[in-house]
This record gives C-alpha cells, structure tokens and sequence, in this order.
C-alpha cells in the first residue's frame, strides 16, 4: 500500500481506497493518481490541465508542469508552451 494525495483536499490517503474518509471525494479505480500533477510546492494533488495549485495558490511554470504531466503514465498527456503574443 501506498500513499497519495486527495485530489480534492491533498490529505494522505491510501492509492487503494475508494473515497477519501477526510473529504468523501470518490477515488476512481482505487487510483485515481494518472489524472492529477502534483504540486511542486505543497504536494497537492491537482487536475491535469490546471496549471494553479488548488492548494496554496502557486502558478506552475512551463517546465513544471510539462515535467508533472511526463510523470502521468497514462493520463492525456498535453503538454502546454508559452505563446509569443
């Protein structure tokens, strides 16, 4: 057994439960980790495609995110690039 982050209050849960006893938030597949980046800075768990920690509020950079989302084995992987205006 492993821990990970709540994707909805980021307290340590078990990667096998299939809800969060803190918040009740539903787990899917027991593990619902390839879906979410995890925060460079607190540990929050956050949803693929945010790129402000739910959290504590920290803007991912480029370079963090991509690196987030590499480590998703079997999430969508879209990688997002600044654009020049």
């Amino acid at each position: 057994m492993a821990l990970i982050n709540c994707p909805e209050c980021g307290k340590e849960i078990s990667d096998r439960a299939n809800s969060c006893p803190h918040c009740g938030c539903p787990i899917e597949n027991g593990n619902n980790s390839d879906n979410y980046t995890i925060c460079p800075e607190c540990g929050g768990s956050n949803k693929i495609g945010e790129t402000i920690c739910k959290h504590c509020g920290h803007r991912y950079t480029v370079g963090e995110y991509n690196k987030a989302i590499s480590n998703t084995p079997t999430a969508k992987k879209t990688l997002y690039s600044k654009t020049k205006k």
